[in-house]
Parts: C-alpha cells; sequence; structure tokens
C-alpha cells in the first residue's frame, strides 16, 4: 500500500489522528527544541476501562455461543478472508478484534496511536529489538492479552515501554518523555512539561508544569482536525499529516512486540532486509 500510495501521488490519511491535534503538534516542536535535554526512557500506557462492560456483556456471550449458524446476512467464507476457514462462531466474531485469526489485541488497537507519537517525536521509524509479556488474567475468552508490558529499544539511544490493561481508567492513557532537563507528558485532553531540579516531595501532588495546554474543543479525538487536514491535502496535493508510510511503520513497531509476545522471546528488526532477524 505504501509503495502504491507513493509511487501514485496519492492522498491517504491513515487514522493516527493525534497528529492533528495542536497541543500534540506543539508536543513535537518541544521535543525538537531540545528543551527536554537527552531522552532516553518514554513511558507509554492505556488502561482502556472496557473490561467491566465486556464482563456485563457475558449473558449475552453465553447466549451467543448456542449460535451455531451465522445470520443471514452474513457471508461468513467472505468474512474470514484470509483467516484459515472454521465454523461460525458468534463469540469469535463478535470479539473478532481479540482473536488472533482476525486482530492484534490491545497492542495494535492502542498500542498504534500511542507508539505513533513516539516515533514521530523522536524521528524514529521502527525498532531495534522488542520484548513483550502478557496474559488473559481477566478476560478468558480472549486470545490476545488484556493486560500487556512491551519493551522497545530505539536508535538514538533510548527506550520505549508500553503497558496495556483494561480496567478502571483513572489517568487512562498517556505518553510521558523523560530527558536529562525535562519531562513532557502528553494525553488527548492535554500537555504538561516539568522541568529537571524543581523541588518536590515523593508521596505529594506533582508540581505545577512550566507549560500547561489543553486540547481545545476537539479533545475527545481530533476527528475534524484530522478530516480537515485530509481535505486540505486533496485540494493542494500536500502529504497529510499521517500519511500511509507513518501508519504503516506505526503498525510494524505493534506487530514487533506481538510477534515478541507470542514467540516468548526478545526478537531484533533488521530494518535493511525489513525482516525479523532469524
Amino acid at each position: 500500500m505504501v509503495r502504491v500510495v507513493e509511487a501514485t501521488g496519492r492522498i491517504v490519511q491513515t487514522g493516527t489522528q493525534q497528529r492533528s491535534y495542536e497541543h500534540y503538534q506543539l508536543g513535537k516542536q518541544i521535543i525538537d527544541s531540545g528543551k527536554l535535554g537527552k531522552i532516553t526512557s518514554v513511558h507509554a500506557y492505556w488502561y482502556q476501562g472496557s473490561l467491566p462492560k465486556y464482563q456485563a456483556r457475558q449473558a449475552s456471550l453465553s447466549e451467543a455461543m448456542k449460535v451455531t449458524t451465522p445470520p443471514p446476512q452474513l457471508d461468513w467464507k467472505r468474512w474470514l478472508g484470509p483467516a484459515p476457514d472454521q465454523p461460525f462462531n458468534a463469540v469469535r466474531w463478535s470479539t473478532w478484534p481479540r482473536c488472533w485469526d482476525f486482530g492484534e489485541g490491545g497492542m495494535t488497537d492502542l498500542g498504534a496511536h500511542w507508539l505513533d507519537v513516539v516515533q514521530w517525536y523522536m524521528d524514529q521509524s521502527a525498532p531495534l529489538t522488542a520484548w513483550a509479556t502478557g496474559s488473559n488474567y481477566l478476560a478468558k475468552e480472549w486470545e490476545t492479552p488484556d493486560t500487556m508490558t512491551a519493551v522497545f529499544e530505539f536508535p538514538g539511544d533510548f527506550t520505549v515501554n508500553w503497558i496495556n490493561a483494561y480496567m478502571y481508567e483513572i489517568d487512562d492513557g498517556a505518553i510521558i518523555f523523560r530527558g536529562t532537563q525535562g519531562t513532557l507528558k502528553i494525553d488527548r485532553r492535554h500537555l504538561a512539561v516539568y522541568p529537571e531540579g524543581v523541588a518536590w516531595v515523593p508521596g505529594t501532588a506533582l508540581p505545577q508544569p512550566e507549560i500547561l495546554v489543553g486540547a481545545g474543543p476537539d479533545s475527545k479525538r481530533g476527528q475534524r482536525a484530522h478530516l480537515k487536514n485530509f481535505l486540505d491535502c486533496i485540494r493542494s496535493r500536500k502529504t497529510p499529516n499521517a500519511p500511509a508510510r507513518a501508519g504503516h511503520e506505526a503498525a510494524r513497531t505493534c506487530h514487533l512486540g506481538n510477534i515478541a509476545l507470542r514467540r516468548g522471546q526478545k526478537v531484533t528488526w533488521d530494518s535493511k532486509r525489513e525482516k525479523v532477524a532469524g
């Protein structure tokens, strides 16, 4: 897809909409300015509180397990696409993002959004290595883990650790860039920068940030700004904020995390051959 888009000059905008938020664009400027100093550690996390909602559906899932034939409007063979042929299963159909045949779980669902920002901010297209661990501690019907930690080593001498879990969503998701001269925390609602050297007593509230910027009127998802950028680029033929290559690179890093998880070992990415080493 990337090769076709770049060869034909088509305008394609992928769905990593953070690139169109004004405060995310400000964060990129802050990182590029060197204000944080040398960044060696990035912590990205997302606690998507959907598991209680999932558990509330247990009764309907129990009923779904009794259904052995697809609904008349569903072409099951066509829906399977390139996945292995298998009998219709209403539970797998309704929870397809959590089944390895059809989806990649939280790593690609939410991880793609945050890891895209990391790679954008740090000017890196792929990690050097990936390692991951996780399991289904609560949602036993899922194949992909409901709790997962992945660690990525990147060129440029920094490490990213990613945590995803499906539970109560206090401080539900953010990215924290820690540098020698400051720390930047960003999510879909705000950006905050804390300089190093500020007096702070552990266990007390965080000090006031040096920079604090809210997301503005489109704080939920930023679709309007993202769509506007896409339409503007159709007219101008400029590259959109989230081009196909950026989407591919974010997804690829997530896939490397899942490969490490499923292999149970650290994997190394060969960027020249574009393959997992070994």
